[in-house]
């Protein structure tokens, strides 16, 4: 909040609790809550002319993904695509609002300290 608030100095308490924190804690709990049947293969039908054969969909990562995220929500918007990004097993590369730079400065900080964990 405090982060948020040095970037917009007139921006409501519920409008940043609600657009940003509460957004983004309700997408990670979707992600957690889901990503074990993201993960799993899914089966597919093949041709006749393919038969007795078997086909399937097996989800895999793409590589690095890069994000640039706006200014006018910096927390919802650089880190609701980077779950969506690791959850699919990439590496991501983050971008965030230079007009935001609190906000950014503490994103850094915060998953710098995660990555370390």
């Amino acid at each position: 909040m405090a982060a948020i608030d040095a970037d917009f100095s007139c921006r409501s308490r519920a409008e940043t609790l609600f657009g940003e924190l509460y957004t983004t804690a309700s997408a990670i709990r979707h992600a957690l809550s889901h990503l074990a049947d993201w993960m799993k293969p899914r089966s597919r039908s093949v041709p006749v002319p393919l038969m007795p054969g078997e086909a399937w969909v097996q989800p895999q990562p793409i590589g690095v993904v890069g994000i640039i995220s706006p200014w006018n929500f910096p927390v919802n918007l650089a880190l609701i695509p980077l779950l969506g990004a690791l959850a699919a097993g990439n590496r991501a590369m983050l971008k965030p609002s230079e007009i935001t730079p609190a906000t950014s400065d503490f994103l850094g900080q915060l998953l710098t300290h995660i990555s370390h964990e």
